[in-house]
C-alpha cells in the first residue's frame, strides 16, 4: 500500500540531510537515524547478511578490535562513534526507491548556499585581514561553524554532480559548475581543488563521445583552474606558501598550513614505522603524534588536535599493518564493484575521496563520515532500483 504522506516526510528528510555541510549534527543525525529506521523496516538489514555486507563492516572492525586490544581508549570512542552513519547509510540507500532525488537535492542546496556565502561576505561582513585567504577562511568557520576546506570538498563534489545528474544543455550547466567551482576555490582547499579537476578531466576524457563536450570541459578546467591560482586571491597565497616552506620550526616561527601539515606528516610516517606491526591503538594516535611534535619547538603543533592528516597512514598507525591492508582493501573492493556494475559515478566519487584521503582523515571527522556514506551508499546500491542508470553528461 501506498502512503503519499510517508513518501513526502522521506523527501524532507531527504532534502534536510543533503544539507548537512551547514546543519548541526543533531539536524543531520536525526535526518540519517529517521531514515534509516525506515530503511530497517523495509529490509535494509539484509544488506549486512551476504560477503559485500562484511566487507564493507570492515574499516570500523579492524578499529573496533584496536580499540579493544588496547584497553579501550577514551579517545577512540570518539572516532568509533561515527561510524553508526555508515551503517545507517547503508540501511537506508540499500532499500531507496530515489537515490537521484537526494543527489539533486545536494547540488541545489550546495548552490543556495554559495550564493548566501557570497551574499554575506559582499554586504554583511567584508574580509578586514591582512591575509585575505587566511581572513576568508576564518570568517567561514567563524559565522556558517564548517571548516573551510570541508566548505570546498562539498562544493567541488557538488560541480560533479551537476555535470551528472543534470539533464540541461551541456554549456548551461557549465555556469553552474563555474560558480560552485570558484565558490570552492575561495575556501581555499587545495588537494580538493586537485582531485575535482582530476575527475572533471577524466569525465571529458572517458565519458563524452563528443569532440566538442570534451574540447569545451577540458578548456574549461584549463580556464578555472589557472585563473583560480593567478587572480583568486585565496589560492593564491595557499600555493605561494610551497614556495616559502621553512622547515627548522624554530621557536617563534610563523608556521603556514603547509609548514605545519609537512611536520605532521614527518611525525606521522615516522611514528607509524616505529609502531608498523600492530599501531598503537584506535585512541592512542594523537598522543603517539604528539610525543613526536615534542621535537619540534613549536607550540603551534599542540594548539589543536593534529591527526596524520591522511586517511591510510591513520589506519596503519592506529592498527597496524592490517589496519593498512583493510583499507586498501575496502576501497579496492568498492572501485572495482563499481567498474563492474558500471557505476561510474561512483568510481568518480571513490577516486576524489580517495585524493582528498591523502591529507586529511574524513573518517575521523563527522563531515568526512557524512560525506562519504551518503554518497558511497547512495551510489553503490543505486542500481538495485535503477539497473540502467543515466549518468552521461553529454546529454
Amino acid at each position: 500500500m501506498n502512503h503519499p504522506w510517508l513518501d513526502r516526510f522521506e523527501q524532507i528528510l531527504l532534502v534536510i540531510l543533503s544539507g548537512f555541510l551547514f546543519w548541526g549534527n543533531a539536524v543531520s543525525s536525526i535526518a540519517i537515524v529517521s531514515l534509516a529506521i525506515l530503511g530497517l523496516i523495509r529490509g535494509g538489514w539484509r544488506a549486512f547478511t551476504n560477503v559485500r555486507g562484511f566487507i564493507l563492516l570492515l574499516p570500523f572492525l579492524i578499529l573496533l578490535s584496536s580499540w579493544l586490544a588496547f584497553g579501550v581508549p577514551s579517545d577512540g570512542t570518539r572516532e568509533l562513534q561515527l561510524w553508526p552513519t555508515w551503517i545507517a547509510a547503508i540501511l537506508y540507500f540499500s532499500t531507496s526507491t530515489r537515490p537521484e532525488f537526494f543527489r539533486k537535492s545536494f547540488v541545489l542546496i550546495s548552490i543556495l548556499q554559495a550564493v548566501a556565502v557570497l551574499t554575506f561576505f559582499t554586504f554583511a561582513s567584508p574580509i578586514e585581514h591582512a591575509s585575505f585567504s587566511q581572513g576568508f577562511r576564518d570568517a567561514i568557520e567563524a559565522q556558517f561553524h564548517v571548516h573551510p576546506t570541508f566548505v570546498s570538498v562539498a562544493w567541488f563534489w557538488a560541480s560533479v554532480l551537476l555535470l551528472l545528474d543534470f539533464k540541461q544543455n551541456i554549456f548551461q550547466r557549465i555556469w553552474g559548475v563555474a560558480f560552485l567551482v570558484v565558490m570552492a576555490s575561495l575556501c581555499g582547499g587545495k588537494m580538493p581543488l586537485i582531485a575535482c579537476a582530476a575527475i572533471l578531466g577524466s569525465m571529458a576524457i572517458l565519458k563524452m563521445n563528443s569532440l566538442k563536450y570534451k574540447v569545451a570541459t577540458l578548456t574549461g578546467i584549463l580556464v578555472l583552474g589557472i585563473g583560480n591560482v593567478l587572480f583568486n586571491p585565496v589560492l593564491t597565497e595557499r600555493f605561494e606558501e610551497l614556495y616559502r616552506v621553512n622547515l627548522d620550526y624554530e621557536e617563534g616561527q610563523a608556521l603556514s598550513s603547509s609548514e605545519l601539515r609537512l611536520g605532521i606528516w614527518n611525525c606521522a610516517i615516522e611514528t607509524t614505522f616505529d609502531n608498523w606491526i600492530f599501531g598503537v591503538g584506535t585512541g592512542n594516535t594523537r598522543a603517539a603524534l604528539e610525543a613526536c611534535y615534542e621535537e619540534y619547538d613549536q607550540v603551534e603543533f599542540f594548539d589543536g588536535e593534529y591527526n596524520t592528516h591522511n586517511q591510510f597512514i591513520h589506519f596503519w598507525l592506529a592498527s597496524g599493518i592490517a589496519g593498512l591492508l583493510i583499507i586498501l582493501l575496502f576501497f579496492s573492493y568498492m572501485l572495482l564493484t563499481a567498474m563492474r556494475l558500471n557505476i561510474r559515478t561512483l568510481v568518480l566519487f571513490l577516486l576524489f575521496f580517495i585524493l582528498i584521503s591523502l591529507t586529511e582523515n574524513y573518517f575521523s571527522r563527522q563531515f568526512g563520515m557524512m560525506f562519504f556514506s551518503l554518497f558511497a551508499a547512495n551510489l553503490l546500491f543505486e542500481n538495485r532500483h535503477q539497473p540502467s542508470p543515466a549518468n552521461n553528461p553529454s546529454s
